[in-house]
């Protein structure tokens, strides 16, 4: 956990990739990552998709909102559609895949 405080006063989990390389800058110094989430907006799902092209990776967000099946059908709506590279795609793996088997535990 670190110290940020998110809108409603609960602290803010921040997990990083582990495969993420420490950064320098060109003279050799270290440079300390920060997130500015003042832009940021949080958009509630429960549905993910995945689209992929050669060269880039699409994770898509939507909700559905329907309580049963009419027609054989769903409607899901999507309200965000992210778009990474394949390493990044990767970073992300990792890192969900290390937070979903610690809270496994």
């Amino acid at each position: 956990m670190n110290d940020d405080m998110r809108k409603d006063g609960g602290p803010v989990d921040v997990i990083t990739p582990a495969a993420a390389p420490a950064q320098e800058a060109p003279d050799g110094t270290q440079v300390r990552v920060r997130f500015d989430d003042t832009q940021m907006a949080s958009t509630y799902a429960n549905v993910a998709s995945i689209a992929t092209t050669a060269d880039e990776i699409m994770v898509l967000f939507g909700t559905n909102r329907g309580w049963s099946v009419a027609g054989g059908e769903i409607t899901v709506g999507l309200t965000n559609r992210i778009i990474m590279t394949p390493s990044t795609a990767r970073s992300l793996l990792d890192t969900l895949t290390r937070v979903l088997e610690a809270r496994a535990k």
